[in-house]
This record gives structure tokens, sequence and C-alpha cells, in this order.
């Protein structure tokens, strides 16, 4: 193993001993070192990964916002499309209706009396030489080669109705 005597190996057991504390020593310092180092790194880790952790739980509930604020007015746009459109069949039923009871005038005694009153209007408006066409829907056609006035029911009546259009739009707006 060795050339050296016994007695010197006995003198250096000492040493020996020395050495191998101080190795120890150092090897127990240097793996102190290097866990408080690890531990310092972890630590770090975990902070920038509860940071990055907190960024995406932010930009997740961002996004979701964001996702929901687009669903949201989506719904409402659609909501109010079905409204308008709901009003606008309403107002064509009171349309249709107005005229069809416009039309319906016709049939009653006191006809002959406004169709007289429309035609003095047209002559009016139009002059004496215009040319009166009945219309079949009741009322007249007022022509000159220049000019057409439409006296005929169904347009008085939804003409009239247009012009009530902030009192009607209440039956449809409630």
């Amino acid at each position: 193993m060795s050339d050296l005597s016994p007695n010197a190996l006995d003198a250096l057991i000492p040493l020996r001993a020395y050495l191998a504390t101080t190795a120890q020593n150092d090897a127990d310092s240097a793996h102190s070192a290097a866990q408080a180092h690890a531990d310092i790194l972890m630590k770090q880790a975990e902070g920038e990964r509860d940071r990055i952790l907190a960024e995406a739980i932010d930009e997740g509930k961002r996004t979701a916002q964001a996702v929901s604020d687009l669903r949201s007015a989506r719904v409402r746009r659609e909501a109010n499309e079905v409204v308008l459109s709901q009003r606008e069949a309403i107002r064509q039923r009171l349309r249709t209706t107005v005229e069809k009871t416009a039309s319906a005038l016709r049939t009653e005694r006191q006809y002959s009396k406004l169709q007289t009153e429309l035609v003095a209007r047209g002559h009016a408006l139009l002059g004496p030489d215009a040319t009166i066409v009945e219309m079949p829907e009741g009322g007249i056609l007022v022509k000159t080669p220049s000019r057409h006035l439409d006296l005929s029911l169904p347009t008085l009546a939804t003409g009239t109705l247009d012009e009530m259009t902030a009192e009607v739009s209440a039956l449809w707006t409630r």
C-alpha cells in the first residue's frame, strides 16, 4: 500500500483526520451554499410563477369580460332587431287596416258628399281644367299635363296616419 513505516503512518493520522474534517466541512459548506442558492432560485422561480399566473388570470378575466361584452352587445342588438321588426309588423298591419277601412267608406251613405268635396279640393289645388279620375279603392286622382294629385281614400288615410306618427307609435312602443 505505502512504503512508509508504521510509525510514519501513525504520525499522519492526525493530518488525515484534519484533511478529512476540513474536506467534510468544505463539502458541508459548499452543500449549504448550494442549498441556500437553490432556495433563493426556488423562491425567485415561485415568485415568477406567481407573477405569470396572476398576469394570465388577469388576462383571462379581461378576455372573458371582452367576450362577455361582445355577446351581451350582440344579444341586445338581436333583441332590439326583434323589437323593431315586431314594431314594423304592427305598423304595417295598422297601415293595411287603415287603408282597408278607408276604402270601405265607398259603401257608406256619405261617400258621395265626400267624393264631391274631394273633387272640389282637387280643382282648387290644380285648377278647374284638371281631369278627375275615380279610383277603384275610393277617392280620386286629379291630373293635369304636368301634375298629379292622389286623393284616393287609402292615400289620404295613410297620410293622416303618417302625420299622427307620434300619437300612433305609442301603440307599438309600450
